[in-house]
């Protein structure tokens, strides 16, 4: 009895414990703050004091505080900050020291007493502050410092000015997060936010006396309350904004000091402007009833849509608190002030504004970035971390208010209001909430997505965009579909009251929706929200009052089978996940007129062509058919024939007139197409070319795509009819995985295997069949600061084999010019002896007659081009890579050549002026037969560059041998100048498969 009477003591005693430390499990330190500050708006910065209340609510000694001294991103050129922008190709910022930012005059004392303090070793933006005595549990020190801020540009990120306009945020020194995971110390990041500890503030500002300042929280003085209270109504007053009136006025030599508090916050953010119109309105809460007062800030410039912004806040308000919880603050401000960190960014109480495309686009935004007053103002989750919790939920949100207030709005109402625009496009019926899934369904379809447990700084600028707010807004509505409304906003509201002025982490939203739900919720925190896995179900027979649900990727989610009669959907029933296939039971009734997967379109599924299934009739799959012409996005719901009329010319067929069959790019399809067939009006035949292609995205292994591809092509080669040459492909492009996408670097091989007209037989005019070609290359594309990119061909026939490396390397320097430097060294590894000189390399580049392939466009294909008309001039920048046409220099045994191009600066845009040089080595053959010597060339000029679509040479210099060769060939110097054409950085085909 009595082992057994301990052994009761001892479980009740542990279940007693562990209730005590589970609820003793979460604790959050406190950070209270009263600052002193004034602006000098004749040396924008900014002199400060601030005095920190820091009350240790953990569990633990703490020996030192680590703070953020955030200004300190702006210092120099080898901050974070620095080096984020710098790897998104915003080199060079930095280094103009009257852009730069910083904080100093830091004297750090905690109780009174003199501290030690130092600057991390890796972060100038972050400090150590070392204690004199421990901080233990229940503890509370004051820290005190003077600060003085120099402001930084506001064309670099959030905190900055633009003349006597101010953005001042991150701007004071602040301690770091201490959580039950430790200390949180973040250098300050353009992409990527923050994390900080909740308390009060009270915050005195100092300004010339007619500046107009918003701020976090309430305004304390009467008299400037009144002040606004009368520019609002002056501004409420104006029927005609004068919007060029940008104009600042002289500043007062007499100053005011404002006074603004607030509590349950953990940032504090400023904006003054002297040319500030105010409008104020308010709005009722839902639940509680209480009355919300906002604000609008604006100057001249945008004022024609700011006239709205206090119904968009007004809105957001009401909205976010019936769906979340009733807002708690008593004031609510926009503002349109400097940002160059994204549209908007969020503080609490208070968000700013940049430029705006529109009222839709305005309304977005202002509303968006008061949403933030939820998921990250009231709901401090690590945004760093885990930024979907903020900005991933707070876009579901936004999604949703815009298609409740508005549920018949367009997208394209974001960018242009334009309904004829639109119907051109084909996107005349997309909906708001076709935004997030299909920049989304670009990057997935691509498998250039990344999992959204990475930390903001991982992210690739695309996928910070397409899947921290696209996919995560998706997904919210997923979760929303799901559960039903009712339960969703149940499950949101209870998240919302536990976790209000904490630090919820992913495990803890995980919680609470799994208590809701009664469901295990892995399938979506773990797999959707942490992973790349996709989503694709397949409606595939039915049979009575049961339906075929198959799933062909990997995450089994759960899938409404809806039942569809016109517009309406007759039933919507939910069937938890599943793997491989699954019958279905659906209530069947005879106005269904077609079963459809998620009719309501709640599943990010990578592909929705299969989901629809008619419900009587033969083929039954196919979907109703639509013509349309420009169509960049796919419409799954169904059979497009998108074409679009071609013209085109060349010197052999002469005018052509047809049109391009293809699939929409946007996102990618599985199957894809480009056919252009056009009437030659020259040869009196058909012409054009066409591709046929079919992407693979292999979820795990060495390569994320793999695309299989068919090509053909027929032109002319003289002005009659039957008189064309053709070639066919068959072959792959394979382009490897990346284990961290943020990295610039992308690689492929590409294997193709060619039948085309012999070049040779067509040029000597015997008789002509087709010939065989191989070839293999690796492309290696670095896009750094100093970017290169190489490539290595093998290429080859039954008479030869060569190979061959081309380098490319670009050094920038001032205004976004830079020099070129390539490479190019090629051998033959093999070949016949009677091999026709169309294989050589070349000095002086491609022309359309050595393009035995027909890799390249030639208006004159066919042109000697040793000849003076204008149609001969053209090639393209390949092998020797020469300006100057030679007919010396080639080579069936091996070329090296190096040549360098330098933009001019400070050229206006219509005159794009290089400088060209190159130099090559060749071992030539020379008479007797099979005589060879090496000679070394030189060439020298001018070219123009228009957007690398068309680029002119103009040869000035070159080796003797070389420019007598040419004076041979030509009558006068204009007979030197040749061109090139490259069409695909004109291709929009290839700007989305770029993106």
């Amino acid at each position: 009895m009595k082992f057994q009477r301990f052994g009761f003591l001892l479980i009740a005693f542990a279940i007693f414990f562990m209730n005590d430390s589970f609820s003793q499990g979460y604790f959050q330190q406190e950070v209270n703050y009263k600052i002193d500050v004034a602006l000098n708006d004749s040396t924008n910065s900014l002199s400060a004091f601030g005095e920190i209340e820091y009350i240790n609510n953990s569990p633990d000694e703490l020996t030192f505080i680590w703070f953020h001294l955030w200004p300190n991103g702006y210092s120099n050129s080898e901050t974070a900050l620095a080096k984020q922008m710098s790897y998104r190709a915003k080199y060079g910022w930095f280094e103009n020291e009257r852009i730069r930012g910083f904080i100093d005059s830091l004297d750090f004392k905690v109780n009174g007493k003199t501290v030690k303090w130092e600057y991390d070793e890796n972060n100038i933006d972050i400090c150590k502050v070392i204690l004199n005595e421990p901080l233990k549990p229940g503890q509370r020190i004051t820290v005190t410092t003077p600060f003085f801020v120099k402001i930084p540009s506001g064309y670099l990120s959030r905190l900055g000015h633009i003349d006597q306009a101010y953005t001042i945020t991150q701007w004071y020194p602040k301690p770091a997060v201490y959580d039950k995971y430790g200390w949180h110390p973040i250098p300050y990041l353009n992409q990527g936010e923050f994390y900080s500890e909740f308390g009060s503030f009270d915050v005195s500002i100092t300004v010339p006396g007619n500046y107009v300042v918003a701020a976090t929280g309430n305004l304390q003085n009467s008299d400037e309350l009144q002040r606004l209270n009368d520019l609002a109504e002056k501004t409420a007053s104006i029927k005609d904004f004068d919007l060029n009136d940008d104009d600042f006025p002289p500043s007062e030599s007499k100053t005011k000091t404002l006074r603004y508090t607030e509590k349950n916050i953990h940032d504090f953010a400023w904006f003054a402007d002297k040319r500030f119109n105010v409008l104020k309105s308010e709005v009722k809460l839902p639940h509680t009833g209480r009355t919300v007062t906002t604000w609008a800030y604006f100057p001249n410039s945008d004022a024609d849509l700011w006239i709205k912004a206090n119904e968009y806040i007004n809105d957001a308000l009401y909205y976010y608190s019936l769906w979340y919880g009733d807002y708690p603050y008593n004031n609510c401000t926009a503002v349109l002030a400097p940002l160059s960190a994204g549209g908007g960014m969020e503080y609490p109480t208070i968000t700013v504004i940049g430029g705006s495309m529109g009222d839709m686009d305005l309304e977005m935004v202002i509303m968006h970035e008061v949403g933030h007053n939820w998921f990250y103002g009231m709901l401090g989750s690590n945004e760093r971390d885990y930024a979907w919790m903020d900005e991933g939920i707070n876009s579901f949100s936004e999604t949703r208010y815009m298609m409740t207030k508005y549920p018949d709005n367009r997208l394209y109402k974001m960018g242009f209001d334009s309904e004829w625009l639109a119907r051109l496009l084909g996107v005349e019926n997309l909906q708001y909430n076709s935004f997030h899934y299909l920049s989304y369904l670009t990057l997935a379809r691509e498998n250039k997505d990344q999992p959204l447990s990475l930390t903001s700084n991982d992210f690739t600028e695309m996928n910070y965009g397409a899947v921290v707010y696209g996919k995560t807004a998706v997904e919210f509505n997923y979760l929303l579909g799901y559960l039903g409304e009712n339960k969703f906003n149940e499950t949101m509201q209870d998240y919302f009251d536990k976790w209000k002025f904490k630090h919820p982490y992913p495990v803890d939203l995980q919680k609470i929706f799994e208590e809701h739900s009664g469901k295990d919720m892995s399938w979506f925190f773990d797999d959707i929200m942490n992973t790349t896995k996709k989503i694709d179900y397949k409606i595939s027979r039915r049979k009575d009052d049961k339906v075929l649900v198959k799933t062909k990727q990997q995450i089994q989610g759960p899938v409404p089978v809806c039942g569809v009669a016109g517009d309406s959907v007759v039933f919507e029933k939910w069937v938890d996940g599943f793997e491989g296939k699954k019958w279905v039971d659906i209530p069947m009734t005879d106005d269904i007129d077609r079963l459809k997967i998620d009719a309501g379109g709640y599943i990010p599924e990578l592909y929705r062509g299969n989901n629809t299934l008619r419900a009587s009739g033969v083929f039954r799959k196919i979907k109703p058919f639509k013509f349309r012409m420009i169509a960049p996005v796919e419409d799954p719901d169904h059979t497009s024939l998108n074409i679009f009329p071609v013209v085109g010319w060349n010197n052999y067929n002469r005018f052509m007139l047809g049109g391009v069959l293809y699939s929409s790019p946007v996102p990618l399809p599985r199957f894809e197409y480009r056919i252009m067939p056009v009437y030659s009006f020259g040869s009196g035949d058909l012409a054009g070319m066409g591709t046929v292609k079919y992407n693979i995205l292999p979820y795990n292994g060495l390569f994320r795509k793999i695309s299989v591809y068919a090509k053909g092509m027929q032109y002319a080669y003289e002005n009659k009819k039957g008189s064309y040459f053709q070639k066919f492909s068959l072959g792959a492009d394979l382009y490897f995985r990346k284990k961290d996408l943020k990295r610039k670097i992308s690689n492929f091989v590409n294997l193709e295997v060619n039948e085309a007209t012999d070049l040779t037989g067509l040029l000597t005019g015997d008789e002509y069949g087709y010939k065989t070609y191989y070839s293999g290359y690796y492309h290696y594309n670095n896009n750094i600061h100093l970017p290169f990119e190489f490539t290595v061909l093998l290429d080859g026939s039954d008479d030869f084999l060569k190979s061959s490396l081309t380098l490319n390397y670009h050094i920038p320097y001032r205004y976004k010019k830079g020099l070129d430097i390539r490479f190019f060294g090629g051998a033959f590894l093999f070949r016949k002896d009677d091999l026709s000189p169309v294989y050589d390399f070349t000095l002086s580049g491609i022309s359309g007659v050595n393009d035995y392939d027909y890799n390249g466009i030639f208006l004159g294909r066919f042109e000697n081009p040793a000849g003076n008309n204008f149609l001969s001039k053209q090639f393209m920048h390949g092998y020797g890579g020469f300006g100057l046409f030679t007919t010396l220099g080639n080579s069936n045994s091996w070329m090296t050549s190096l040549n360098l191009n330098a933009a001019v600066p400070r050229m206006p845009s219509f005159l794009p002026v290089s400088v060209y040089a190159g130099a090559a080595m060749t071992r030539e053959p020379v008479t007797p037969e099979n005589s060879y010597k090496t000679e070394i060339y030189f060439d020298l000029g001018a070219k123009l560059n228009y957007g690398g679509v068309v680029e002119i040479y103009f040869p000035a210099y070159a080796s003797n041998q070389i420019w007598d060769n040419s004076n041979a060939m030509t009558d006068n110097y204009w007979q030197k100048i040749r061109f090139s054409i490259y069409l695909d950085p004109a291709n929009p085909f290839k700007w989305v498969e770029n993106m």
